[in-house]
Parts: structure tokens; C-alpha cells; sequence
């Protein structure tokens, strides 16, 4: 959130029923990864019918083609390498949260 908030943006803990206007998953947590939550999200979309999901941003410490790839396959929209920085999730930030999402 900090780092949102210092390029004037907002940030919420989704515990008030807010919407998000990006989503930023790690490529390895504790009970999903964060390639299944991409696809969780989109089956979910689906399912619900919704016209479009926000930007799903992934980012990870595993940087084969492979993994990349695989992230990108599962529906995330860009990948960003760890460590990033902040100019390269600012970019992010200014492309996809910041702008209107469409499907």
C-alpha cells in the first residue's frame, strides 16, 4: 500500500467490500500460488459472467521463460521481477490502475 500511496493512489484492504483497480500477486504464497489465484479469478469471472476482471500484476524471484511464461498463461497481465523497482512498478501502476480496464 505504501508504495501506492506515495505515487498518489489509495490503497484498501478489501475488508469494506471495495473494488480494485489492480491486483498484485506473488508468484509464491503460503496457500495459492500466485499463478492459481489468476486462474481461481478468471474462472470465477466466468462463472459470474462479469465483462472483465482488474489487471492481475504478477511478480517473482523465479525468472526462467518458463515460470514467466506460465504466470502470464494462468492471466496475469505483466510480470514483474524481483527485486523491482520503484520506477518499474510505478510504470506498472500508471499503465493499468490508473486508466479504465478492459477485457
Amino acid at each position: 500500500g505504501e508504495a501506492i500511496e506515495k505515487i498518489g493512489g489509495t490503497f484498501s484492504d478489501g475488508e469494506r467490500g471495495m473494488s480494485y483497480n489492480l491486483i498484485l500477486l506473488d508468484y509464491q504464497m503460503p496457500v495459492l500460488t500466485g499463478p492459481e489465484i489468476c486462474l481461481e479469478l478468471n474462472k470465477l469471472t466466468r462463472r459470474r459472467h462479469y465483462k472483465n476482471i482488474c489487471p492481475l500484476i504478477g511478480y517473482t524471484a523465479f525468472t526462467t521463460a518458463s515460470d514467466l511464461d506460465y504466470f502470464v498463461e494462468c492471466g496475469a497481465r505483466v510480470i514483474l521481477e524481483k527485486p523491482f523497482t520503484f520506477a518499474g512498478f510505478e510504470d506498472v501502476v500508471n499503465r493499468y490502475m490508473l486508466k479504465p480496464h478492459t477485457s
